[in-house]
């Protein structure tokens, strides 16, 4: 409200679904998935009040809204990841893969759907390019431009060749195309895949 009249950008970081799992009172023991379906059912309140202010505001058309998590759920907790195998904490595609909504009014096509690999880390970038300007130049950015990816450009493809699979520092796996390797490792801290001691082979999957 304090900034509808200028450019503004807002991070807004949702932590109820982490443990300890939290809800408000108007939330909690309402939800048929125990403390994890009241926290999501409020994160889902509170991105309609956002879309609600910003209609209220008359800037609706001219705000890009992204929506996304950090990485998969843990299914320990009560989430679900399905139809992707795997969980927080893993490198397997249900502890990576993410929802990633964007929306923005007049813009973005309704209903549209991305398949192409893309990461939070391209963000910065591509909203930079969005906003006529341009990451910094002065140090090394990890993210790619995937505004053809945003706006749905006719022929747009992921700016990445690989994609690369780490549990902490260690490299375990990586995905190029529709093909993802698990790469063959004796010793790990955790592994999806692979047993300690075990000689393991690479495991390759469509």
């Amino acid at each position: 409200r304090e900034h509808k009249d200028e450019s503004f950008f807002l991070y807004f970081p949702q932590t109820m679904p982490h443990a300890p799992q939290f809800s408000s009172k108007n939330f909690a023991g309402k939800s048929a998935n125990g403390k994890w379906g009241d926290a999501v059912e409020e994160i889902d309140w509170s991105v309609g009040e956002v879309f609600k202010t910003l209609k209220e505001l008359d800037i609706d058309g001219k705000t890009i809204v992204a929506f996304l998590s950090d990485n998969g759920g843990a299914t320990r907790w009560g989430a679900s990841n399905h139809p992707l195998s795997g969980a927080k904490g893993s490198t397997m595609e249900g502890g990576q893969r993410v929802p990633f909504l964007i929306r923005w009014t007049g813009r973005i096509p309704q209903g549209t759907v991305c398949r192409e690999v893309a990461t939070s880390m391209d963000l910065l970038p591509s909203f930079a390019a969005l906003a006529g300007g341009s990451a910094p130049k002065d140090r090394i950015i990890d993210g790619r431009d995937i505004t053809g990816l945003i706006l749905n450009h006719r022929g747009a493809r992921t700016p990445y060749d690989a994609f690369f699979y780490y549990y902490q520092d260690q490299l375990q796996a990586v995905r190029s195309g529709p093909w993802k390797l698990f790469v063959p490792l004796k010793d790990f801290v955790r592994h999806p895949h692979f047993k300690k001691g075990a000689s393991d082979k690479p495991l390759l999957f469509h």
